[in-house]
């Protein structure tokens, strides 16, 4: 930690520049994420889950680095790190190079007055549609598959229907729905066709859907860590931010 804060202010940067809305993704299948100020953003469930882990590790090393500075009493590194969660302005202190441009335009527009820590909340609350669709299908030979015994937890700790499991289920039920003879005509193999497609299709809306729900609770427990140090460890030093931003330019506080 000292050596990315000392020799690249890590810390600091990645919490300027981390974007408020997910990167664009137009693949198959695509969701559409709908923000609260209206932006749409076409992408896809693993880039939204991608994203949203990625900028709550970076929050809370952001939280832990606050903790590690104030136990120093390195009050600089604090204090620069509160300007950025608490300020107005989103860039950082070098102009931005190249690279940078695009990640920090959007904190950049004008009449943006947002705290960053509020940003940061905010970007989380937002609409999505997905573009998988399942057609509903009356089960009449499947009903009784216990999909509950394919739950598993993923690498990233959100609990799935894992499709090896369920895939395996399925081919048992089938073998198992043979032997009973109760497959005997081309209606009875359409139909379970029809009912095999239906429950895979609908496993991976709700896949999707599990999903982004656990990536956004993650950034909201990150979100709440970091507040939770800030209040706890830093409340001394806010005034004086808040202080500082208020006569530097118009603040969120003094406007509302």
């Amino acid at each position: 930690m000292r050596y990315l804060r000392t020799r690249e202010d890590f810390f600091a940067r990645q919490l300027a520049a981390i974007p408020s809305e997910v990167p664009s993704a137009p693949e198959e299948p695509f969701i559409e994420v709908l923000y609260k100020d209206g932006s749409r953003v076409t992408t896809t469930v693993f880039a939204l889950s991608s994203f949203l882990r990625l900028r709550s590790w970076i929050v809370d090393l952001v939280a832990l680095d606050l903790h590690v500075l104030t136990n120093k009493g390195h009050h600089k590194g604090v204090t620069n790190l509160l300007e950025i969660l608490f300020g107005n302005e989103a860039a950082y202190y070098d102009p931005p190079s190249e690279w940078e441009d695009d990640l920090l335009r959007p904190f950049q527009e004008v009449g943006q007055s947002h705290l960053r820590i509020i940003e940061l909340v905010q970007s989380l609350a937002f609409d999505w549609s997905d573009s998988l669709t399942v057609t509903p299908v009356e089960l009449e030979f499947l009903s009784q598959l216990n999909l509950h015994s394919c739950i598993r937890i993923d690498v990233n700790g959100c609990e799935i229907v894992d499709r090896t499991a369920l895939l395996s289920l399925l081919a048992a039920a089938n073998r198992a729905l043979h032997a009973q003879g109760r497959i005997v005509t081309p209606a009875h193999a359409e139909q379970l066709g029809a009912e095999t497609a239906y429950i895979l299709e609908s496993c991976a809306v709700e896949n999707h859907r599990r999903e982004v729900v656990y990536s956004v609770a993650t950034g909201y427990e990150s979100w709440r860590r970091l507040l939770d140090t800030t209040l706890m460890k830093c409340f001394g030093r806010l005034p004086m931010i808040v202080g500082k931003i208020c006569f530097s330019t118009s603040c969120t506080f003094c406007l509302s």
